[in-house]
């Protein structure tokens, strides 16, 4: 009845209960089906972090992309549903990175420390990226934001 009422009110943190045992976790898991896939990119240096991305770059990173999705999608192909998988919802999150992006471009949800608590931001201090003791004192080039945020073909 516990886990029944855990789950039926999915506040925040209830996935986590999935660690108190296995019982725990099979039933939380089925529960809550959340695929996640993360996507790692080539790193790159501080000479292109500022500069337009390149068509062959882009390319490449799309291509890395591409191949990811088109695993996931096969291994889901695979998987058999029957009547209880088909009445859960499925949530689907898509993520690609950089290691390099954390490097060059600092946005106010990256400062914290393992808590989660914001550090002495006076520490984080990088003038060719704009970052000034703590505070973004200029604004990233347009190319930055196509870097991070831009169209993936």
């Amino acid at each position: 009845m516990i886990r029944e009422a855990v789950t039926q009110q999915k506040h925040p943190g209830w996935t986590s209960l999935a660690s108190v045992c296995k019982d725990w976790q099979l039933f939380i898991e089925k529960q809550n089906f959340h695929i996640w896939l993360d996507i790692e990119l080539p790193k790159y240096s501080c000479r292109l972090c500022k500069r337009a991305v390149s068509i062959s770059w882009s390319q490449h990173n799309s291509a890395i992309i591409s191949n990811g999705i088109w695993k996931l999608f096969h291994t889901l192909s695979t998987w058999e549903s029957g009547p209880e998988v088909a009445r859960r919802d499925l949530m689907l999150e898509l993520n690609a990175y950089s290691p390099s992006d954390s490097e060059h471009y600092c946005f106010p949800s990256d400062i914290k420390d393992i808590e989660g608590a914001a550090p002495n931001r006076g520490s984080w201090h990088d003038t060719r990226h704009g970052l000034v003791d703590g505070q973004q004192v200029t604004t990233p080039p347009c190319s930055a934001v196509v870097r991070l945020f831009g169209r993936i073909d």
